[in-house]
């Protein structure tokens, strides 16, 4: 199983886990490989990445309307060093992952 990276949210624990399906999605929606995304990500693109890798309860993708939650209440702050993190795993510099 791929390692999940424990992330905090509006004081709630959660789980990033950078599936291939996730990496698709990311692809998807942005409309271009993950290969040319720039390094400094805006805000939606976050978003996207962070929504596409981001799990709750019992490891499942969260629902539409916890994400909508998530949203409306995150720290600017904390959204963009959930994706700090998520670069540093996803690009082998290390942090805090956990292997399920």
């Amino acid at each position: 199983m791929k390692p999940s990276i424990k992330i905090t949210l509006n004081g709630k624990e959660y789980r990033l886990r950078m599936t291939i399906r996730a990496l698709i999605n990311i692809e998807d929606e942005l409309g271009v490989p993950i290969s040319q995304i720039p390094s400094n990500v805006s805000i939606k693109q976050a978003c996207i990445f962070i929504k596409a890798a981001l799990r709750g309860e019992n490891d499942k993708p969260v629902s539409a309307a916890e994400w909508d939650e998530i949203l409306d209440n995150v720290d600017v702050a904390d959204l963009m060093g959930a994706m700090q993190t998520l670069v540093s795993e996803i690009g082998g510099e290390g942090g805090e992952s956990e292997k399920n």
